[in-house]
């Protein structure tokens, strides 16, 4: 996951919402921030957004999971039908 993924999360897809690689760190970094946002996010702020988004659970393996714990296609549905809920 990157920057820019994290921050997409957070705030949605921006206008005016850039990163890119800092050459001198080879870290990744906000190069263009939309002032309508407000403040640029800080670090510690990234770093707690980054934590969360990396808790949480990719739909793809909870369909899956879901999808193998099935032993029916009634019990299917039912799994899939309480997924999209959740979306």
């Amino acid at each position: 996951m990157s920057l820019a993924q994290v921050l997409e999360w957070k705030y949605g897809s921006k206008p005016g919402m850039q990163t890119r690689e800092n050459l001198d760190t080879g870290e990744m970094e906000i190069f263009d921030w939309p002032s309508k946002l407000g403040s640029e996010p800080t670090a510690a702020q990234i770093k707690k957004w980054t934590a969360e988004f990396d808790a949480l659970p990719t739909p793809e393996n909870e369909l899956t999971k879901a999808a193998d714990a099935a032993t029916s296609i009634a019990e299917l549905k039912t799994v899939l039908k309480d997924v999209i809920k959740a979306l």
